[in-house]
């Protein structure tokens, strides 16, 4: 597999995709997923704090424990 500069790659656990807001719908990978493309040339720190903000407002808050790591090629 080769990776080229910008590349972005995010390592989860299922805290973020399976955490749920008030009527019972899961973020989800397609929001994961959404919101990185959207925010790319973000720096991966700020792509790290946007998708745990992002968690905590769709769902209030998280029951299970969340994991990310968000790595990019330079």
């Amino acid at each position: 597999m080769q990776f080229g500069s910008g590349d972005i790659f995010v390592l989860y656990t299922d805290g973020l995709v399976e955490a749920r807001n008030g009527v019972d719908n899961e973020f989800g990978e397609k929001r994961l997923m959404d919101y990185v493309a959207e925010h790319r040339d973000d720096s991966p720190d700020a792509l790290l704090n946007g998708l745990f903000e992002n968690g905590e407002a769709f769902a209030g808050s998280f029951h299970d424990d969340v994991t990310l790591m968000v790595l990019k090629v330079k």
